[in-house]
This record gives C-alpha cells, structure tokens and sequence, in this order.
C-alpha cells in the first residue's frame, strides 16, 4: 500500500527538507549556537542555548512526531500568531545565523 501525498503535503516535506539542509551546511561552516538571555523566547528546549536543536524540535512538532509542552509551544511562537509553522522556524534560522 503506497500512500499518495497531496501536494500541500509535498511541499511541506520538501520545505522541511530544504531546512535540514540549510542547517547542516551552516553546522558545518560553524553557525550553529546563540546564547543569549534577551532570546530565551526561541529557546524550545530549555538548553539556555538557541540553536539547531531548538528547530529539530519545533519540525518534530509540526510533523507530529514529538509534541512540545505547553512552555516550550510559547518559546517555538516566534511569531506570536498562536500556531507553530514553518515560519517560526524561518524566524529561528534567521536569529540563529543573527539576521533579524
């Protein structure tokens, strides 16, 4: 049984793809960790560090996989539009590599 995706749900996965992507290519070039007690909103795992595993957490969420708690949803709204998306994590991208 091979189950066909709608292209809504393609996107997404290409989306959350090209994410992972961005994220270990910049691991690898060393723009992996921001610590600073101004953003402990984007902190989602409550490491005292954001980073790459604060936007594993936040895709886990979204794909269903691992549900955040109820603390770590308000530190993942980045955008404070009551939903967790991809744009929360384009936002914590762009805090982690210290755009804006």
């Amino acid at each position: 049984n091979i189950k066909k995706l709608s292209t809504y749900q393609r996107c997404n996965s290409l989306f959350i793809l090209k994410i992972f992507i961005f994220i270990i290519v910049n691991i690898i070039l060393g723009n992996s960790d921001f610590s600073s007690e101004d953003l402990i909103i984007a902190d989602v795992v409550e490491d005292g560090l954001v980073n790459v595993i604060d936007i594993v957490a936040i895709v886990s969420h979204i794909m269903g996989t691992n549900l955040l708690s109820d603390d770590a949803i308000i530190y993942a709204d980045l955008t404070a539009d009551g939903e967790i998306n991809v744009v929360d994590i384009v936002a914590l991208v762009n805090i982690i590599l210290g755009g804006n």
